[in-house]
């Protein structure tokens, strides 16, 4: 797989993470339905939209086996991003279970 293409697959993973969390942040002490249209969920429609342009994009070009692992990615900015910024806990099984789905993903990458 080229370069361009862990970028671009690396940049949609990126894009998808701060997607989520930024719908979080919309959805985070709402109430009622128009309180969740705020500018955060407009941050996050258009992160997560644009990682999923670049998805398909990749797809194109690289086959399914190999770009699929990087949704792991994903997985794991979000839930750093869980931790670091919006406080939520994670206990060691939580972290140990990342440490797999990581290995996984360098394991199939080889």
């Amino acid at each position: 797989m080229s370069w361009q293409s862990v970028m671009l697959l690396t940049l949609s993973s990126v894009l998808a993470a701060v997607g989520q969390v930024l719908l979080k942040f919309s959805a985070t002490g709402r109430t009622s339905l128009a309180e969740h249209i705020n500018p955060w969920l407009v941050g996050g429609l258009l992160c997560y939209g644009a990682g999923a342009v670049l998805w398909i994009y990749c797809l194109g070009r690289v086959p399914l086996l190999r770009a699929y692992p990087f949704t792991s990615l994903a997985f794991l900015l979000t839930v750093l991003a869980g931790v670091w910024l919006l406080g939520e806990p994670a206990g060691p099984l939580y972290w140990a279970g990342l440490g797999l789905i990581l290995a996984g993903l360098l394991l199939v990458s080889l």
